[in-house]
Formats: structure tokens, C-alpha cells, sequence
């Protein structure tokens, strides 16, 4: 059996569904074959994703300008490498500010990790060690079982 590509090639076809209808982060490396510093960060790239794949709650995808001009020009993509963080399939314009060119992984990886923090906290299940304190109301006081 063949292991999951840990980046997975999005376009102009697929890319709502595998990155707009995503509950999640997925961070999107628009990029071309014939770019010199795109080639340089596939391979950071490519480990900074191994490094996150135990989190579902992260996906990495790559764009090819060039073969997706739609999303070329809806993401006003005017240097490559260039780098966004979508946040529930919304593209979140603040953590992806300033991801272009060759650059440290672990900033990429820090604004990931900003994305994870706004996404909504899971609920907390109440453990068997957790006291349980009852609501307190003076509005409807249960009275006395008059006799």
C-alpha cells in the first residue's frame, strides 16, 4: 500500500473542495516548475509536513501557477514562491503576510500553529476527576414539600 502524499497538488478544478471546504488549516504553496527558489523549499517543505502529519487538523497543498492562472489571479500571486494559510477554507490574509521566497520553515510552521489557535477549542469532556459544582439559582427556589 502507497503512503498519502504528504503535499497534495490542487487546482483550479479542485481547489474548493480540497481547500476551501476543508474544516482545518491547510497551508498552500503556490509555486512553478521552472522556479529556481520553489525547487529550493521542496524539500523543507516537504519535511515541515512530515513533521505535522500526526495533526488531521493540518493539511499542505501546492498550486502550480502556471496550470492554475484562475487562482493565479484570485490570490494575486505576483512572486513565487508564495505561501498562504487558509483557516476553515478562508484565506486568512494576516498569518499568510509576508510567506514569499526562500525562507525558514519553522516561521511557516508558527503561523500554522497561530491557525490551529483561532480554530474552535474542543469540548471539554468532563473526566472523573473533575469536581462538579451545581448552578446555583435564586431565581426559582424549590420549595419545601408543604405537609
Amino acid at each position: 500500500m502507497e503512503a498519502p502524499e504528504l503535499i497534495t497538488h490542487a487546482n483550479d478544478t479542485t481547489f474548493k473542495e480540497l481547500v476551501e471546504d476543508f474544516s482545518g488549516v491547510t497551508f498552500v504553496d503556490f509555486f512553478a516548475v521552472w522556479c529556481g527558489p520553489c525547487k529550493m523549499m521542496e524539500k523543507p517543505l516537504h519535511a515541515l509536513a512530515e513533521s505535522m502529519q500526526a495533526d488531521t487538523r493540518v493539511k499542505f497543498f501546492a498550486v502550480d501557477v502556471d496550470a492554475s492562472t484562475e487562482l493565479s489571479m484570485r490570490f494575486n500571486i505576483l512572486s513565487i514562491p508564495t505561501y498562504g494559510i487558509f483557516v476553515n477554507g478562508v484565506h486568512d490574509k494576516e498569518l499568510s503576510k509576508g510567506l514569499v521566497g526562500v525562507m525558514d520553515t519553522s516561521i511557516i510552521k508558527e503561523r500554522i500553529e497561530a491557525g490551529l489557535a483561532k480554530l474552535a477549542p474542543a469540548a471539554k469532556t468532563m473526566d472523573m476527576g473533575d469536581e462538579f459544582v451545581a448552578p446555583t439559582t435564586t431565581e426559582n427556589p424549590v420549595s419545601e414539600p408543604k405537609m
